[in-house]
Formats: C-alpha cells, sequence, structure tokens
C-alpha cells in the first residue's frame, strides 16, 4: 500500500477537487463566480474565497509535496516521474479538447502538473548523477 502511494502523484487531489467543484454548474470555477465564504482579517479587510482559489491553494500544496520527494532516485521515484509525465499529458489534453476544463485554474494545474514532471527529472538527474559521482570515489 504504501509503495502505490509513492507512486501515485498528488496532483490529482487537485484534479479530483476540480472535478468536485465542476459538478456545481459550468461557472462554478470561472473567477467572477461568487465566494464560498469570507475570512475577516485583523486590520478589517475581508478575503472572499471562491472554488477556483481553494483548487489554486490545493494546487500548490500538492506541488511543493511532490517536488520534495523528488531527490530520491529509486525505481519508485522513477516510475513517479513516469506518471507525472502521463498525468500532465492527460491534463494538457483535457484543457485543449473539453470546454469544462478550458478555465484559468485547469490551465494552472496543467502547468503544474508539467512543471512537476520537468523540475522533478531534472532533480532526480542531477541526484543520481551525484550518486553516481559519489559511488567513483570522486
Amino acid at each position: 500500500m504504501m509503495l502505490v502511494l509513492r507512486v501515485f502523484p498528488a496532483l490529482i487531489f487537485p484534479f479530483l477537487l476540480y472535478l468536485l467543484l465542476l459538478a456545481g454548474g459550468p461557472g462554478a470555477l470561472a473567477s467572477g463566480h461568487g465566494p464560498l465564504f469570507h475570512i475577516t482579517m485583523m486590520s478589517g479587510a475581508v478575503v472572499a474565497i471562491n472554488a477556483a482559489d481553494i483548487v489554486a491553494l490545493a494546487i500548490v500544496a500538492c506541488l511543493s509535496l511532490d517536488l520534495g520527494s523528488a531527490s530520491n532516485t529509486g525505481t519508485t521515484a522513477i516510475v513517479h516521474l513516469c506518471v507525472d509525465a502521463v498525468l500532465a499529458v492527460i491534463y494538457l489534453v483535457l484543457f485543449l479538447l473539453f470546454s469544462a476544463f478550458a478555465t484559468a485554474v485547469f490551465l494552472a494545474l496543467t502547468a503544474a502538473a508539467l512543471l512537476e514532471f520537468m523540475i522533478g527529472g531534472w532533480i532526480m538527474v542531477v541526484s543520481a548523477r551525484r550518486d553516481v559521482a559519489y559511488g567513483a570515489g570522486a
């Protein structure tokens, strides 16, 4: 079970949240849609949080979780990187072909998936090069 969780990309959770919020109607994730709740700050300012903001915060949290484990060079990390690539392609296809996914929020999710794949691969290559250099006695 733990092996599945290491291979499973965290960016699937904002996607599931997007689908859940999308069930509220086609305009539920539009930037002009009404707020879900308000937060009153100590200064007296009121922050209005809508569905798009919640998905954006979930994207940032999940992206940082996934990139935090990118320095691993084991087999599960390589499989995770491959799953990240597939997920990025799926998000890109959904964004380009289906109007329900043609929103700024889903564009951010697609960009986060592409960035996770590219940055994760870069970090993994640098880590693997370091491991090989240490193994060679350099």
